[in-house]
């Protein structure tokens, strides 16, 4: 009767281990009504909706899950979808935020989800991260978006909000990482680089440039330490600089 027992809670054990999902899978299954799963955090869907913002030949896309970030009782979770063409190689992704709310860590209710904007080269994603401000009621998906000439790389910093179920690009800050590692000779000492912080404060984003850049006036690496103030502007929904 013990060995019954004991193979009966083995076997609901089983099932219950067997049938239970990942939280990526539950992102999944809230966001698309039907996919082809790839792995753990990549999908294949196939979908009208998507076809015509890529102006792309083909209807199916590939979902992958790049980032997740859980504040207080929700969870976003941020999407790249790209379609799969022969001719969508050099397609930039788009990006999105789906948005859960949480109870003792698990996905609850699904609340919302946002296609923010197509950023990015050959189907890969650029540097971004989201920041939290308003006391966590409020996100913004910074992008760091560059590009190389002459062995000298610059960044500058795009940010995007969803205002009234609409995104908009609120922020803009050119130059914000520069470096000459491609076109620069350690020997001579005249290589540099600097990168930007950015401190959010309810509607204030403190900026500060840090690092080395070579003076031409003064032929020689100087440090760099600067720092900007911007504030956010509700009537044109952006961040402006304030002198």
């Amino acid at each position: 009767m013990k060995n019954i027992f004991f193979l009966i809670t083995w076997i609901i054990i089983f099932v219950q281990c067997t049938v239970s999902q990942t939280e990526n899978q539950i992102i999944f299954k809230e966001l698309f009504a039907s996919y082809v799963e790839i792995d753990t955090n990549k999908i294949m869907l196939v979908s009208e909706n998507y076809k015509n913002l890529f102006d792309s030949k083909t209807d199916t896309m590939l979902c992958t899950i790049l980032g997740k970030e859980k504040r207080n009782d929700k969870l976003y979770a941020i999407t790249s979808i790209v379609p799969i063409g022969d001719n969508d190689f050099a397609t930039s992704p788009l990006l999105g935020i789906a948005e859960f709310k949480v109870k003792n860590n698990k996905i609850q209710q699904f609340l919302n989800y946002s296609q923010y904007v197509k950023e990015g080269n050959w189907g890969e994603v650029p540097p971004f991260e989201l920041k939290f401000i308003d006391k966590n009621k409020k996100i913004i998906l910074i992008i760091s978006k560059g590009f190389t000439n002459q062995g000298i790389t610059t960044e500058n910093i795009l940010g995007y909000m969803n205002i009234n179920k609409q995104v908009k690009k609120v922020l803009e800050i050119n130059s914000s990482y520069e470096d000459n590692k491609g076109n620069c000779d350690k020997e001579e000492g005249n290589c540099y680089k600097y990168n930007t912080e950015l401190s959010f404060s309810n509607d204030t984003l403190i900026a500060i440039k840090k690092g080395t850049y070579f003076n031409i006036k003064k032929d020689s690496l100087v440090m760099l330490n600067e720092k900007k103030l911007y504030i956010y502007q509700d009537g044109i929904d952006k961040y402006l600089e304030i002198d």
